[in-house]
């Protein structure tokens, strides 16, 4: 006889069949919507101080629901040579979207219920034919709970506090900054947004990007020279560091550009696709990388038809800074880029360099003795 889990997990199933059927049309487009729509949403809510009940509903849904939605998409995508250009997406397309995001998050919310059953963190009953209940075993489920407490000391304690310290030490004129970023803003079409930074503003960004990375828990996961095929753990760094600093910049100005013209949909303007072979020429000449060590940093910083599979099964994942749509389109993601990169990152170098990604465990577990017997020395 099959349990209440069993059977909710096989209505899930047929359940997530209709999402990649919602949409008729091209698969890249359903992608540009979604992804569009998920990098808007998170920013709305990473900006709100409070958030009432619903919006916390729904944030949490967006977590679980955008790589169930995604990885629908991309089982069917058919990559091209050619890049295609940004679109512009209207009411009816952005509807989709978010509906299908949050159909997609109370699947793979309860999709996780369901997991939490077996070790017995939950419960699940059946009230009828269609309706179930669950109630979690204890208030504190999982070590994702101790987890969060570690990573809010960290934060509060130690990183914030560094911060402010640091801020005191490179003071910047805010004011004069947010003048410098309106001044550089251009509104091609009415509809998209183009700039060209100078010097202060990017020396701002750099900053406010390192102080990023800091609060970022996995930035110590591995030394500087650790190394995954044959490239510093530094390099990779490095990358994500600068990314960071570019869409701190970005999302800046594209609020910069709704106060001037509140007629820009922000759909249209937050998430941007880029030409991959132009993009991995600019960042190889800036870092002074061949073209292949380029391409080998940028791919694993991107979901791919390559190793879309391996990420998007993961529940509630960090998004990534670039998705790519065809053999030469990629489209960065600010969300991606500020929410926790490096996890991506991490997880990229796992499946791709197993050997060295050991090598680098051993390491860091040998650091982390060194450090802790120097901290114990009197």
């Amino acid at each position: 006889m099959k349990t209440p889990g069993e059977i909710l997990g096989e209505i899930l199933k047929e359940e997530e069949m209709k999402i990649s059927s919602s949409f008729h049309g091209s698969s890249f487009y359903a992608m540009q919507f979604l992804i569009r729509a998920f990098d808007v949403q998170q920013q709305y809510y990473e900006a709100q101080e409070s958030l009432n009940s619903e919006d916390l509903i729904n944030k949490e849904f967006l977590r679980f629901g955008w790589p169930i939605a995604i990885r629908k998409f991309y089982d069917k995508i058919q990559y091209e040579d050619s890049f295609h250009h940004d679109i512009l997406v209207d009411r009816k397309d952005l509807n989709w979207a978010w509906s299908t995001l949050l159909f997609a998050g109370k699947l793979g919310f309860t999709k996780q219920v369901i997991d939490n059953e077996k070790p017995g963190l939950s419960k699940i009953t059946q009230k009828t034919a269609n309706e179930f209940a669950y109630e979690f075993a204890s208030e504190h489920v999982g070590v994702e709970y101790f987890d969060k407490l570690s990573e809010d000391f960290y934060r509060e304690k130690v990183i914030e506090k560094w911060i402010k310290d640091e801020q005191k030490k490179h003071v910047f004129d805010l004011d004069r900054i947010k003048n410098e970023v309106e001044s550089v803003i251009e509104n091609p079409l009415g509809q998209f947004i183009s700039y060209t930074t100078n010097a202060e503003i990017d020396a701002y960004y750099n900053q406010e990007a390192r102080y990023h990375m800091q609060s970022l828990n996995s930035i110590d996961d591995f030394g500087p020279n650790d190394s995954f095929g044959s490239i510093e753990y530094s390099k990779y760094l490095d990358f994500v560091e600068l990314q960071i600093s570019m869409s701190l910049m970005h999302y800046g100005a594209c609020m910069a550009l709704r106060e001037r013209n509140p007629q820009v949909n922000i759909y249209n303007i937050l998430s941007y696709s880029y030409p991959k072979n132009k993009t991995l020429e600019t960042y190889a000449n800036y870092f002074g990388h061949s073209k292949k060590e380029m391409q080998q940093i940028l791919s694993c910083v991107t979901i791919s038809n390559e190793n879309y599979l391996s990420y998007l099964s993961k529940p509630a994942v960090t998004s990534p800074m670039y998705f790519q749509l065809g053999n030469n389109t990629l489209i960065r993601t600010v969300t991606g880029c500020l929410s926790n990169p490096i996890k991506l990152l991490n997880s990229e170098l796992k499946r791709r360099f197993e050997k060295d990604y050991f090598i680098a465990v051993n390491n860091r577990e040998d650091r982390f003795r060194n450090e802790l017997f120097s901290f114990l020395e009197i």
